[in-house]
């Protein structure tokens, strides 16, 4: 009997040593999948970061797109080139006060000059080489986005646009003025720039300003050598800015350094249309690229000259370096424009 009793308890022992070890691993296995579990609901409730690009919608380009065939449709008035100057490679983006260059007017005069000159008249164009040459110049324009900009109606509007950036000094300082007064701008930066000034570029995406491309290198010289040295240029720009701030941020938007007016630039016009670009020049400025410490009084000036009248507005300022003056002007500008009834906008 005692052998038994002693088999017995043995017996209970060892079940209930079995059974501790199973209540072990599965409170093991219970924390685990608890851990696993957590996890994996951590990254699906992981909220998304906002980047606050503005970049432009499809329906918004096809509304472009259709004025702009509007407008082509209509019979286009001859106009005259403005005339105007650029002082150097660093402030040439906006030396006349409306639109047009003095290298559009030296082009145009340097051609009636070769024409006069040639003993034998030109044969006439034919019929299939007109409509070819009114395709092509079609196509450079579809491309322009100021022409549907200038050509809206409704309330007055006023883009403003800041080129040569993004700079350590002068571009973190007109972030501090846009954001207090709530107005968000389009930054048409050049992307040596960027990659020199990573984190500045990153506040303005962060803020909710856009980003425009104007080339890489802003270097005159190579960039208008010809039309794939120009690309090349904007591509490079666009990959650099999709390494710093993402893909959804390089907008389609490009400014030519020194603006696109005479007809040499075609010939970009048309290729930056077959690869889904828009431009945009511009129809005022402060002033701020016709040389360096412009004083501020001079800037608020020549903004409130170059707007009067208009009711759609591109506004070109810089916030390069050496545009000091242009952030102590700057208040003044946006305030003179809130008084006019302007609303303010992004491209």
């Amino acid at each position: 009997m005692e052998s038994r009793k002693k088999r017995n308890i043995q017996r209970k022992k060892r079940r209930a040593a079995k059974i501790s070890i199973f209540l072990s691993l599965f409170v093991l296995l219970a924390i685990v999948g608890a851990k696993i579990t957590a996890n994996i609901y951590a990254k699906a409730v992981q909220p998304v970061v906002s980047t606050n690009c503005n970049v432009i919608s499809k329906d918004e380009i096809d509304k472009q797109i259709e004025q702009i065939k509007k407008i082509n449709s209509n019979p286009k008035p001859k106009l005259k080139p403005e005339d105007g100057t650029a002082k150097d490679n660093d402030t040439k983006d906006d030396a006349n006060t409306n639109t047009g260059t003095k290298a559009s007017t030296t082009a145009n005069t340097s051609t009636n000059t070769e024409s006069k000159s040639q003993d034998k008249p030109k044969p006439q164009a034919t019929a299939k080489t007109t409509a070819a040459a009114q395709n092509k110049t079609q196509t450079a324009e579809s491309a322009d986005l100021g022409k549907s900009i200038y050509s809206a109606k409704g309330e007055k509007t006023v883009y403003l646009t800041f080129d040569d950036g993004p700079s350590k000094s002068v571009t973190p300082q007109v972030l501090d003025i846009l954001k207090k007064y709530n107005i968000k701008a389009t930054f048409f930066v050049v992307g040596s720039f960027a990659d020199r000034n990573p984190d500045v570029l990153k506040r303005i995406v962060k803020e909710g300003h856009v980003i425009g491309n104007h080339t890489y290198t802003h270097d005159y010289k190579y960039i208008y050598a010809n039309v794939n040295n120009f690309m090349g240029e904007i591509k490079k720009s666009d990959s650099t800015i999709e390494n710093i701030v993402g893909k959804e941020c390089v907008s389609k938007v490009i400014r030519f350094p020194g603006g696109s007016f005479g007809k040499k630039f075609d010939p970009y016009k048309t290729k930056l249309s077959s690869e889904g670009y828009k431009y945009v020049d511009w129809n005022a400025l402060n002033g701020d690229a016709e040389g360096h410490n412009i004083s501020s009084e001079k800037l608020i000036q020549k903004a409130k000259d170059t707007t009067k009248g208009k009711d759609h507005v591109v506004l070109l300022m810089h916030d390069a370096g050496t545009k000091g003056t242009t952030v102590k002007a700057l208040p003044k500008i946006l305030d003179y424009l809130i008084a006019q009834g302007y609303k303010f906008k992004t491209l």
